[in-house]
């Protein structure tokens, strides 16, 4: 059973990378069955989201996240509806992913998971 975690496990959380950071870490070692959402940073109260979604890249990897939308949260936030978009794709960048890697997080990972055949798609 894949089981999926929205918003990183720490919608809301504040500035408490030094906790969360450990468990997260824990949970993506002890079960490979977990994917991650990357979405809902506008609502983290954080002064660098980038440090926290690094993180889960870096811990789960390219094929175990997931970029979400929460287009109309953001927009009630005052951000753009694809901020967190853009940053999900500058933590690949830095992280040095390759064009899969980066179509994998957008697209490819989501498919798999839901069962959606991207051939379709096309």
């Amino acid at each position: 059973m894949t089981f999926v975690l929205d918003h990183l496990g720490h919608n809301n959380g504040g500035e408490d990378f030094d906790t969360w950071a450990p468990a997260v870490t824990e949970l993506a070692r002890r079960c490979p069955n977990v994917i991650v959402k990357l979405g809902a940073s506008e609502e983290w109260k954080v002064a660098d989201r980038g440090r926290f979604l690094d993180h889960a890249i870096q811990t789960f990897g390219f094929d175990r996240v997931i970029a979400e939308s929460n287009w109309f949260v953001n927009e009630a936030m005052g951000e753009a509806y694809d901020h967190t978009f853009v940053l999900v794709r500058q933590s690949c960048e830095r992280l040095g992913a390759t064009r899969e890697q980066i179509e994998a997080v957008f697209c490819g990972n989501a498919c798999r998971v839901y069962g959606i055949d991207i051939s379709a798609l096309a």
